[in-house]
């Protein structure tokens, strides 16, 4: 992508399934610089101990894929080490809550701005 764009820096956002892609390029020697994961799936523990690049997450408190469990084990990993990460719980937000809403319910339209305002000012830093 650096080559075909002409770009120096690659950062990448994904979705559910797709944020364990971005945990995973932002291993060391990985290509991307940052990432941001809106309720990421699958992801195990190794993949987030590997993680040596800033990321930010977005959690929706309903969303059955991200228990409390698995978003605790995800800051554990994280708060041992000098990573820049930054994690955020979204009350009442189900799973979808970043690109599927019902803008008419003014707390899902929240959830839903702030985690895309929060992902592209994460990039700007």
């Amino acid at each position: 992508m650096q080559e075909t764009f002409d770009s120096s820096h690659i950062a990448a956002t994904g979705y559910c399934f797709g944020g364990r892609f971005v945990a995973r390029y932002l291993a060391a020697g990985r290509s991307l610089e940052a990432g941001s994961a809106t309720r990421p799936s699958g992801t195990t523990a190794d993949e987030w101990d590997a993680i040596s690049l800033p990321i930010n997450l977005a959690f929706g408190q309903l969303a059955q894929s991200n228990a409390p469990e698995n978003r605790s084990d995800i800051d554990a990993v994280s708060s041992k080490s000098t990573k820049t990460f930054q994690t955020s719980l979204y009350l009442k937000a189900e799973h979808g809550f970043a690109v599927r809403t019902n803008p008419s319910i003014p707390q899902e339209a929240l959830a839903q701005e702030a985690a895309s305002w929060q992902a592209m000012r994460w990039f700007d830093a």
